[in-house]
């Protein structure tokens, strides 16, 4: 399988790339569609032509079918025998998560881009868009990502100040509210890490405040440099939306319960409790994205008493936000 790479924010691009080729700039040719919150899914057709799927790091099977994604495509192998060999396609496999969609939006896969195995190369939108309009315009569950717009005519800040516009134009939400929106720009195409042979095009994701997996807003301060830093350090990357996404992705793949109940932090026999797993991931998950101005985590990490504060800090803040968001719990 190949897997298909996070998406940036812009802030991460600023922080951690110098190369102008990590920015979208006036000029360059921009599919803009809606970022739906849902679990990435893959299905590929090898070089023999077998067709299998994948939820973002595995390969699916009867105990994980990624909520019935796998069922269905299993139930669907004569559409996509169609495709050449050696492709890849991309798409977001809608089930409930924190947005909350119209209820026919659900238990459809969004395409948004298709892998070349020959080339090496991801292809992007419009080609993902020209594929489904050949093979999959009439499969009832298959339909293209949201296209909200196309631009030549800004860069990465206009696009800031566009993003309300964008943010509140979702035709799939109840509320009418986007999780955010995706950019790709066609124009500029780049390997996928620097020791990489692998293609694809810049993609840049712009997420509404309240579902954004960094707060920038916070000023706490402490008269212990290590407490201050850490606790600086959870305020900022430990979020709701980062915690819960974690737990989605524990449910989407069959390793999590539909509803969070009390259960959660109570480990059963020698297994931990799902409460310190998702407290563990959205930790790995935050430092995968920490800019260069706080990169100086990692060499504290390396001593063992600072990373047992931060971990008990994350912990704690995990079971918070679980705690407040348990099936039953009314909402105040």
């Amino acid at each position: 399988m190949q897997k298909f790479e996070k998406i940036r924010t812009p802030e991460y691009l600023r922080d951690n790339k110098y190369d102008p080729i990590y920015t979208i700039t006036k000029g360059d040719n921009l599919v803009i569609t809606e970022k739906l919150d849902g679990a990435n899914a893959q299905v590929c057709k090898d070089d023999k032509g077998n067709i299998t799927s994948y939820s973002r790091n595995n390969l699916l099977n009867e105990k994980n079918t990624l909520r019935g994604f796998k069922n269905i495509i299993d139930d669907n192998t004569e559409v996509f025998k169609q495709i050449p060999n050696n492709i890849s396609i991309f798409g977001e496999w809608l089930v409930s998560h924190a947005v909350k969609y119209k209820q026919d939006c659900y238990n459809k896969w969004y395409l948004f881009d298709i892998f070349d195995e020959n080339t090496k190369s991801f292809l992007g939108y419009d080609k993902a868009l020209s594929i489904y309009n050949k093979l999959f315009k009439n499969v009832d569950f298959i339909k293209m990502a949201p296209l909200l717009d196309r631009r030549n005519d800004v860069d990465a800040d206009g696009l800031v100040e566009d993003a309300k516009k964008y943010w509140d134009n979702s035709k799939y939400s109840v509320s009418g509210q986007a999780e955010g929106f995706v950019v790709t720009d066609e124009s500029k195409l780049i390997s996928i890490s620097d020791d990489s042979d692998i293609n694809k095009y810049l993609r840049m994701k712009f997420v509404a405040p309240k579902f954004r997996e960094v707060d920038h807003s916070g000023n706490i301060a402490s008269s212990n440099p290590n407490d201050e830093f850490i606790r600086m350090f959870t305020y900022k990357w430990i979020t709701q939306p980062r915690i819960l996404k974690q737990y989605y992705k524990l449910r989407d793949n069959g390793k999590a319960p539909d509803k969070l109940t009390n259960k959660i932090f109570r480990g059963v026999g020698n297994e931990e409790a799902l409460s310190v797993t998702i407290a563990k991931m959205t930790l790995e998950d935050a430092l995968d994205e920490v800019d260069i101005n706080e990169a100086s985590i990692f060499a504290k990490m390396k001593d063992a008493k600072f990373k047992e504060e931060l971990m008990k800090r994350v912990q704690k803040t995990v079971n918070t936000c679980l705690g407040m968001n348990l099936s039953g719990k009314k909402k105040k």
